[in-house]
Formats: structure tokens, C-alpha cells, sequence
């Protein structure tokens, strides 16, 4: 049995569960070690083995980039004999590595000890956030490594930077588990109960993190324009984190606080999704957590809106299984909300296409095939 060990330091993983669940069942023995405590709740919830990654220090601390300058070496050194008894103690095969300290200490010992280490990029490419000595470290470190993004224009952009890395990095096509989202009987009653309240409203909906800044301003002026032609419309965000409070804020400023709902994180969305009436994308760039929302309102069916943005055009086209409209352009954004407001055959045809479109390319099955191709263990 193949074991893989999971090293995650950073960055929002839980869209990734439905896949490490079905690693598990294919017969992979996955272990994760975490410095989040979400996620080794949520991990642990789902029976995967989970333990805390202790001793971690923050890339982004101060006193971190000043002792970094002195101490790599030591911590090179170091990393050597972790990944020595990784390999000859607890026989793993390969490890996913989600954690910028580790892209930089392991990839040339896991080359030498022959142990496939596999990079998820899961930011943005260019990340400015990891101080330039870490960063450089990474890039070189990085060509001893695979690499799997989620999409082509995040690989483009790398590959762009590092054309030498180009061959190593490979696109994973995202799923969701569509299975694991049928709701238990307790779930049912309470999607019934909700939805007696909000067949009162024309209700459009967006699942953000909260944790980073979001476009939230033409957005709401879009549902505000839209207020003239739809009286009864409300806008649902389903999310939370600090920039709740500011987002509130916003929608105060504009006097439509009375049409925008914060409901908070949900740990089941279906029971949200399937009683809205539109589903938006706003991010500039599709994230991972991004992509898990969008899945999940695929899933149950509902018509989307997103930015005309190359990453989104390799999943949505338009008019075909989503209106796609300029980014933070409000006007082209009102008017798609007007139009699938008043025609509801529309509605259905952009629903039922992306049903379509997760059955036929987006399965887990599909995404666990392409990851077999790239550990070949």
C-alpha cells in the first residue's frame, strides 16, 4: 500500500477533502500532518489521520526573515534527516506538500532519497507576500519537484517566470464529491423551512472567503441598480472572517443593507444553494475555494455569473453554461442580473448545462486518474 504524507502550513485545504477522502478509499494510506486546527478537526471528523505540525515557524514573521538569513544552512541540514526518516522509518512514497517553508527545504533531499514530493500551488502565481530570499530559494528549489495547479492560466503564469519548470508542472482538473451532498433528513426539513422565506425574494448568492479582501462595491451596486427592475431582490453571502465587518459596513454606506443577508460560514452550502435563484463569481482570479463554491452551485443546478477572466473561460462559456460579464464593469453586471431574472428558460438552460458539465469532466474520478499519471507509485 502506498503511503503519502500531507505537510500543510498555510492556505485554505478543506476544498480538497472530498479528494483525500477518495485517495483513502483507492487503497493510498494518507496521513496529514497540519499547523491549522480547522483542518485537523474537519480531517479528523472525516477519519483521515491527522496530527499537528509543530514547531513551524511563520514565513511572514520578521524575526523569521532575519534569522532565515542566518540559519538556512541549519535548517537544510535539519530537513535532511526528516526526510531520512520519512523514507526509511515510516516508508512513505511520496508527500504533498502545501507549505512555502517546505517547498524550499525538501525538494532536493526527497530527489536524493527518491521519494516523489508533489508541490500544491494553491496562491496565486508571483506571491509577494513570501519575503525575496524565501521566494528565490523556492523557485530554485521547485525544479527537483512536481508541481499541480488547477488550472491553465495559473500554469501559464508560472511557466512564464520559470520557463524552465514549464514540463513540471501539471494541471489537476478540480471535483467535488457530487455523492457526499446528498443531506440527511434533519438538513431537509431546515433547506423546507428556508425556503418558504425566500420564495418571497429574487435571490442571487455568493460564497466568499472572508479572510481576504473582496470586490464587494460593484457588486452591490449592481444588486442596488437591479432594485428599480426587481423590487423583491436580495443578495445572500455566505461566509465569514474580518472582512465581514467591512463588507457590512459597505452595504450600510449604500443603504442596502436591508437587501444583503451575512449568513455566516455554512458547513453544508446545499441547503443554501438550492434556494437561491442566481449564483455570482466576483474574484478577479479563481481560487481554489473559489472553484469548491462554483462546484457546489453547479451541482445544485443553478445559473452563473462570472468575470470574462481566461481562468474562468476554461470551465464557463458563455451562454452556454454561464453569463460571463467585464470584471467590475456594474453595468454589464446588472444586466446579466436583469436578463436571467426575467427569463427563466434561460435560468434553466445554464443550470442544467453545468450539471452537464460536472458529470461529464469535473468527477473525482477524472481528478484521481490525472493524479495517478503524476505519482505513478
Amino acid at each position: 500500500m502506498a503511503k503519502i504524507l500531507l505537510i500543510h502550513s498555510q492556505n485554505n485545504i478543506l476544498p480538497l477533502t472530498d479528494f483525500f477522502l477518495l485517495l483513502n478509499e483507492k487503497g493510498y494510506k494518507l496521513n496529514c500532518y497540519t499547523a491549522d486546527k480547522k483542518t485537523k478537526k474537519i480531517f479528523s471528523e472525516h477519519n483521515l489521520n491527522t496530527a499537528d505540525l509543530k514547531f513551524w515557524p511563520n514565513t511572514n514573521n520578521a524575526w523569521f526573515k532575519l534569522l532565515f538569513i542566518f540559519l538556512w544552512p541549519f535548517y537544510l541540514l535539519i530537513s535532511f534527516f526528516w526526510v531520512f526518516i520519512l523514507k526509511y522509518r515510516y516508508h512513505y512514497n511520496a508527500i504533498i506538500c502545501v507549505s512555502d517553508f517546505c517547498c524550499f527545504l525538501l525538494p532536493l533531499w526527497c530527489r536524493i532519497l527518491k521519494i516523489k514530493l508533489i508541490i500544491l500551488d494553491l496562491k496565486c502565481a508571483g506571491n509577494k507576500k513570501i519575503f525575496f530570499g524565501l521566494r528565490l530559494g523556492i523557485n530554485i528549489m521547485k525544479t527537483y519537484a512536481q508541481e499541480i495547479v488547477f488550472s491553465n492560466y495559473h500554469k501559464e503564469q508560472i511557466a512564464s517566470k520559470t520557463k524552465s519548470k514549464a514540463k513540471k508542472i501539471t494541471v489537476l482538473p478540480y471535483a467535488i464529491g457530487i455523492s457526499r451532498l446528498q443531506d440527511n433528513i434533519f438538513n431537509q426539513l431546515a433547506g423546507v423551512k428556508q425556503s418558504i422565506w425566500e420564495k418571497k425574494f429574487f435571490s442571487l448568492g455568493v460564497v466568499l472567503d472572508l479572510n481576504i479582501e473582496q470586490p464587494g462595491e460593484h457588486l452591490f451596486q449592481a444588486v442596488k441598480d437591479s432594485l428599480e427592475v426587481i423590487p423583491n431582490i436580495q443578495l445572500i453571502i455566505i461566509g465569514d472572517g474580518k472582512e465581514r465587518k467591512k463588507l457590512s459596513w459597505l452595504a450600510k454606506k449604500m443603504n442596502i443593507d436591508h437587501l444583503v443577508w451575512f449568513v455566516g460560514e455554512q458547513k453544508i452550502l446545499k441547503k443554501w444553494l438550492t434556494n437561491l435563484d442566481i449564483y455570482l463569481i466576483i474574484g478577479r482570479h479563481l481560487s481554489l475555494f473559489d472553484l469548491y463554491a462554483a462546484h457546489h452551485a453547479l451541482a445544485a443546478g443553478l445559473p452563473i455569473i462570472c468575470p470574462d477572466e481566461e481562468d474562468c473561460e476554461e470551465i464557463f462559456i458563455n451562454n452556454i453554461n454561464a453569463l460571463l460579464v467585464p470584471r467590475d464593469d456594474k453595468e454589464a453586471l446588472t444586466q446579466a442580473i436583469i436578463r436571467l431574472q426575467r427569463e427563466k428558460k434561460l435560468r434553466e438552460k445554464l443550470g442544467e448545462a453545468g450539471k452537464k458539465l460536472l458529470k461529464e469532466k469535473y468527477t473525482l474520478d477524472n481528478m484521481f486518474n490525472e493524479f495517478e499519471k503524476i505519482c505513478r507509485l
